[in-house]
C-alpha cells in the first residue's frame, strides 16, 4: 500500500481509523504523510461518494463497533451502472454475519474474497447472499498462512463461483463498462 501512495498520485485515503505497530502500517502512514495524502476515517455511517457516476458505499465497520480488528475492516462496495464490486478486507464469519444483518441487498458482481480465503471466512450464507459472478483472492505466492484454505476453494467451486488468484495469476485487473466485466492478469 505504501507503494501505491508513493507512485499513484493518491489524494485521499479512507480507512477504519485503527492504528497498528506493524511495519507495513507504519510505512503506509509515512508514505501518506510524505505525499500529503488526506486521511479520512470511514465507517458504515459515512455518506456514500459519487465520483463521475461511480458510487462508493462504506458498509463496515458499524459506527461505534466493538468487533475485533479483522471484523472491523473497512468494507466498500463500488458500483457503476449495473456492475458492482465488494471489497471485504479481512472480515471473518462474525463480520460476514454482521454485514448481512445490516445490509439486505448485498448482491455483487465481483467479490474480493474475505480474509484472503482463510478458513474463517466465506461462509455459505454470505456467499449465497452475495452471489458473485467472480471471486478474486488477493494473496502472496507461497504465503506462510497457507491461504487460500482448500475447504474455501472447494466451497467456491461447489457454488460454481469462478475464482481468480493473485498468487497464481499475478496482478489482476478487472474492468467494467457498467454491464460487461473484463479481467486481465500480469505476472
Amino acid at each position: 500500500m505504501a507503494f501505491i501512495a508513493e507512485k499513484f498520485g493518491v489524494n485521499e485515503f479512507r480507512w477504519n481509523g485503527d492504528a497498528s505497530n506493524d511495519r507495513a502500517y507504519t510505512e503506509l502512514m509515512q508514505a501518506l504523510d510524505k505525499n500529503d495524502v488526506k486521511k479520512i476515517i470511514a465507517d458504515a455511517s459515512t455518506t456514500p461518494l459519487d465520483i463521475n457516476g461511480v458510487k462508493i458505499e462504506f458498509l463496515n465497520p458499524p459506527a461505534d463497533s466493538h468487533l475485533d480488528t479483522n471484523n472491523k475492516s473497512l468494507i466498500a462496495r463500488l458500483s457503476y451502472k449495473d456492475a458492482s464490486f465488494l471489497f471485504t478486507g479481512d472480515i471473518e464469519a462474525v463480520g460476514e454475519l454482521a454485514l448481512l444483518k445490516r445490509n439486505e441487498n448485498i448482491h455483487t458482481a465481483i467479490l474480493k474474497v474475505p480474509h484472503h480465503g482463510s478458513r474463517t471466512s466465506s461462509t455459505i450464507d454470505f456467499l449465497n447472499k452475495v452471489q458473485p459472478r467472480l471471486a478474486a483472492i488477493s494473496l502472496g505466492y507461497l504465503n506462510p498462512f497457507g491461504f487460500p484454505h482448500p475447504e474455501i476453494l472447494k466451497r467456491y467451486e461447489e457454488l460454481k463461483i469462478p475464482v481468480i488468484r493473485t498468487d497464481i495469476s499475478g496482478a489482476v485487473t478487472i474492468e467494467t463498462n457498467g454491464a460487461d466485466i473484463k479481467t486481465s492478469t500480469f505476472r
